[in-house]
Order: C-alpha cells, then structure tokens, then sequence
C-alpha cells in the first residue's frame, strides 16, 4: 500500500496531481538557475504522486495552521517573523558540525534538526562504516547525515499514520523572491519508502541550504504528519505553530519536530482535567527540558527528560539550543525508581507532585504491584491519606532506593546556534557533577538541568546562554 487509504485528504490530492508541470525554461529557480533545477529534476526519483498548490488547497491550509488567521492577508509583522525564517541549514566554519541559526525565531526547528543530527553523528552509524566511530566534530559526508536526520523528523511525522514522508520542494522554473512567492511556487512529493525520500532530498539539499530551507523542512513536516492530524493532535485550543508577535516556535511544533505529533504539553500519556490533554505517548529519540518548568509552568514527563540518547532540546522563554553527551550511562534504561516516578506522573492531572488516595491502586497495577484489599487499605493510611505525595510513595514504597541513577561524573557538550557578540558557534565543553548544587548563583542553562538532575553541577568551558 503506497498510501494509507484512510488518509482522504493526501490520497485525494495525488490523484489529482500524477501529471508534473514541464519547467518554464525563461525562468531561474531559487536553487540557482535552469541547469541547477534540470539537475535536480534528473536526480529526483519518481515519487508515489505530486501534491500541487493549483491541485488543491493543501499549501493554504498549511499556510494557516503555520501562520495563523493572518496567513491569507499577512500584516507587517507577520511579513517581518516570515522574514526571519527564511534561511536554509546552513553550517559554521568554526564547527563543521554545527548549524547556523542567522536570525531569532526559528530556533524550534534547527534546535531539533541539530539534536537529529548529533544522534546520526554520534549513535547511530551511517551504512557502510562498520559500525566504526567516526570524528563527530568533523564528519565526512555531513550533507549525508543531514539529510538521514531531517528524514528521520519527517519519518517519525508520518510513522503514526502509516503516511508516506512528503517532501516540500520549489517547483522547477518558478522564480521566488518572497515568502509569498513560495507559497505559489511550493510543489509536494509523496515517498512510500525512505530510499527514494533520501535520493530526492539529496537531489533538493540546494535548496534546503538555500533561503528558504528552513521553511521547506517545516511545510514537509506538517504535509507528512497530515493538516488535519496536526489539528487533531492540538486539542480543543487550535494554535498557530508560530508565534505571533516574536515568532517563537509554539509547544506544538518543538513537540512535532520531536516526538512526531504535535500535542500541546509535555506531560506523559493523557491527562484527563474535564478535557482529555495529550501530552508525549512513548519514550523519544531525543529529550526535553525548559525553563518553565523551573518557573512552574509546566511538568516535563519522564519521556522526554529520559530519551533513548543522552542529547537534549534545552527551553528558555524565548530560545532553543542543545544539550548532549557522549556517555550513554545518562540514557541507560528506565530503572523502577525513574518508572514509578513516571507512573506515578501519568496520574497526577494537575502537575502537583501529588495524587488522590484513590488513584494509588491505580498506579500500584500499572507499575505490577500486587496488594490484598486490607493490605491496600493500609498502605494508603501509611502514604498519608488525605493526598499521596510522590516523595511519600516513592519513600514507602523503595525504601532506600536513590531516586537519582546519574553517574557521579560525566561529560556534557551544549550548543547554541546562534553566537554572542564576539564569539563564534561551537559546542562548548562541560564537566558535570552530580553533587550538591549551590542555593544561590545558578545560571539559567543549570537552573533547566537541574529540573532533571536535581544536584548538579557543570564547569563549562566558556560561558553558555539558553
């Protein structure tokens, strides 16, 4: 099945859209003129259809779930964050690993396409290497690990359901000088399987690295993982995936470009406050921690403090940037302590640190605790009775148990794409500790880690900003 027949939106769009325009040959394509983009025509294999703007409406209705309400008739400050997000994945010289962020606001994605990337680098070896580690500051090839890591977002976008990866290209022969120019230029081609997405990505990376990269890569995400599931995944409350006035990444695309769907919280599973309120589903490739959650706006699930790798997406108010490790013993399996600390999470709806008597043996099934009735009964009378405080449960129920399974020393390495005055992107070296934190003088980036290592330190090389 090369399309999921219940997927009525996308089907009917390529069906539609089996024919592919013929280039205008007076015209110069954004990726660098006629021979470039009969170049990439010739390198594009066949796709299972194309999805085309004057097909239908699928590039509005993109449009608007990006953009919001004023996507149609943009304001002058919806033109000036558009402005901002146009800029391609770009590398620095000063850290051939490193992407390059050249303007505030799209962080959200090239946060995540880094985090992707550092995985590709570090843990998950290319084909053809053996399995042999390779110099992950200075890779060969690392236009190939680019491309494995924006596949693997977009693959996750779709994996749900069952969607073929949807590549964002511009059309051949159309001439783009604006975002506007785009949106009528934009071409979508469907991939039953990643060998063809990989060879048509690599035939387009010019114009991924190009100026209007970034927003490609976020057009492929939302066709792949499809309008209306990104809608759906949203709830009740529909919110533009940008930001308006600042042109921030919402919750709901960090979460896409993470996990896949673009829920709205960063709880685990689903909590029920009158509403049901989706949160993550699964333990992710890569992790998450905020600020906010500091600030006690939020309460990050074990999920995403606990990814399959040791790497990061770091929140502040206003920016993304990435905090990974070498050591795999920061990511070496849920033990029962960090379990029971998520189970016990799933259950508390409002964040609090706590549940209601009545949900202890709740918990107690799902972590495979089994207890008589009388036993029960006074196994809630010992966690406190009126509330159970998850230090309390946690207290009764493993005693003796370090509720923190952090080595005692470890490496860390943060990045930040985008470099203070001065100073050029690197990844900044840190030695972390996980001893007693200091009460007063911590810096924004410890006050975020410490929202998972509730002790610790780091000794960074250079000073580093969130």
């Amino acid at each position: 099945m090369l399309v999921d027949d219940e997927d009525a939106e996308l089907r009917a769009a390529i069906l539609l859209s089996m024919q592919v325009d013929e280039p205008n040959g007076g015209n110069e394509t954004d990726a660098g003129g006629e021979g470039a983009a009969a170049a990439a025509a010739e390198a594009r294999p066949a796709a299972v259809g194309a999805v085309r703007p004057e097909d239908g409406d699928l590039m509005e209705r993109i449009n608007g779930v990006c953009w919001g309400e004023q996507a149609a008739n943009p304001s002058a400050a919806l033109l000036e964050v558009q402005s901002r997000w146009c800029q391609g994945f770009r590398f620095v010289d000063s850290e051939p690993a490193a992407l390059k962020q050249e303007a505030g606001g799209p962080c959200g994605i090239i946060g995540p396409v880094q985090a992707f990337l550092l995985r590709r680098l570090i843990y998950v070896p290319r084909e053809g290497t053996d399995g042999k580690a390779i110099n992950w500051r200075s890779p060969p090839d690392i236009d190939l690990y680019l491309i494995d890591a924006l596949l693997d977002i977009l693959t996750q976008c779709g994996a749900e359901l069952a969607r073929p990866v949807v590549l964002a290209t511009i059309a051949e022969g159309k001439e783009v000088r604006s975002v506007a120019d785009l949106h009528s230029a934009v071409r979508f081609d469907p991939y039953d399987d990643r060998a063809s997405a990989s060879t048509a990505l690599r035939a387009s990376l010019e114009q991924y690295n190009g100026e209007y990269g970034v927003l490609l890569f976020l057009y492929s995400a939302v066709a792949t993982r499809g309008v209306e599931a990104v809608e759906g995944d949203q709830g009740l409350e529909l919110d533009a995936l940008i930001s308006l006035p600042f042109g921030h990444a919402n919750q709901s695309l960090v979460n896409l470009m993470l996990v896949g769907a673009a829920v709205q919280h960063v709880h685990d599973g689903v909590q029920d406050v009158g509403v049901p309120l989706r949160g993550v589903s699964a333990q992710p490739e890569i992790g998450y921690l905020t600020i906010l959650e500091q600030l006690r706006y939020v309460s990050v699930g074990s999920f995403l403090k606990n990814p399959r790798h040791p790497i990061w997406l770091l929140g502040s108010e206003t920016h993304f940037t990435v905090l990974f490790s070498l050591d795999a013993r920061l990511t070496a399996g849920e033990g029962p302590v960090t379990r029971a600390k998520r189970v016990f999470g799933e259950h508390d709806a409002a964040g609090g640190g706590f549940i209601m008597p009545d949900k202890v043996p709740l918990v107690l099934r799902e972590l495979g605790i089994e207890r008589t009735p009388a036993e029960m009964a006074a196994l809630i009378a010992r966690l406190g009775g009126d509330v159970v405080l998850l230090s309390t449960f946690l207290d009764v129920l493993y005693p003796g148990a370090s509720a923190d399974e952090t080595p005692a020393n470890f490496v860390v390495y943060h990045y930040n794409g985008i470099a203070s005055p001065g100073a050029v992107v690197r990844f900044t070296r840190g030695q972390a500790k996980s001893s007693a934190p200091r009460d007063f003088g911590a810096s924004p980036v410890l006050r975020v880690l410490r929202t998972k290592w509730s002790a610790l330190e780091v000794d960074f090389d250079a000073e580093v900003k969130i």
